[in-house]
């Protein structure tokens, strides 16, 4: 019965923490990209195309 207990804990903890982690490079890589993106078109927008 214990052990059950402590498997299902430890399951909910690696699932929090790939979310979480998940998460967290979900966000990583839409600010990379987004940088990515504005540096792109930043000659662009200086001279009034985009």
């Amino acid at each position: 019965m214990k052990f059950t207990h402590t498997v299902g804990a430890l399951f909910a903890a690696a699932a929090v923490l790939l979310a979480v982690s998940g998460g967290v490079a979900y966000f990583l890589y839409r600010i990379s990209r987004e940088r990515a993106y504005n540096e792109k078109w930043k000659d662009y927008v200086d001279c009034g195309l985009a």
